[in-house]
């Protein structure tokens, strides 16, 4: 039997093959970045249903959307529509957190997840614990939180 990854291994992996395929960027993680203060101008979440209840909630700032969104569609930020920034967005999310998934559970464990969605407010999220993540995207801090 496959030994399982640690959260925060599955997590990076996940993390780094999601951001290089998609979008071409490379990604770090930081330890101990959990202290870091983040300045974040979006908050995307996904819910997981099986094989285990969870979130995954991702904390983009500007400087990290425009990155990922400039360099999946190969265009400039300002011609493209805040629909398309959006959906980009939320793709990014919905394939990390499958890729995670499969990381972290296996791939021959069925995993069922909502799509992924744009929250107005970190209130919106449940009152479960969460566990932080940083990562850099070309030396720009986001983090990623879990509770599963």
């Amino acid at each position: 039997m496959k030994k399982q990854l640690s959260i925060e291994k599955a997590l990076s992996a996940a993390v780094s093959k999601t951001f290089a395929d998609m979008a071409f960027v490379d990604t770090l993680f930081v330890e101990n970045g959990e202290k870091e203060n983040l300045t974040f101008s979006q908050v995307i979440r996904i819910k997981i249903f099986s094989p285990r209840r969870g979130e995954i909630v991702l904390y983009l700032p500007k400087f990290c959307k425009k990155l990922i969104v400039e360099n999946i569609y190969g265009d400039d930020w300002k011609t493209l529509h805040p629909t398309e920034i959006d959906d980009c967005l939320l793709e990014i999310l919905n394939v990390l957190a499958g890729n995670f998934l499969t990381n972290y559970f296996g791939d021959s464990k069925k995993h069922d997840i909502s799509l992924p969605e744009i929250l107005f407010d970190k209130e919106e999220l449940s009152s479960d614990k969460f566990y932080d993540f940083t990562f850099t995207a070309d030396d720009n801090l986001f983090r990623i939180s879990i509770n599963i």
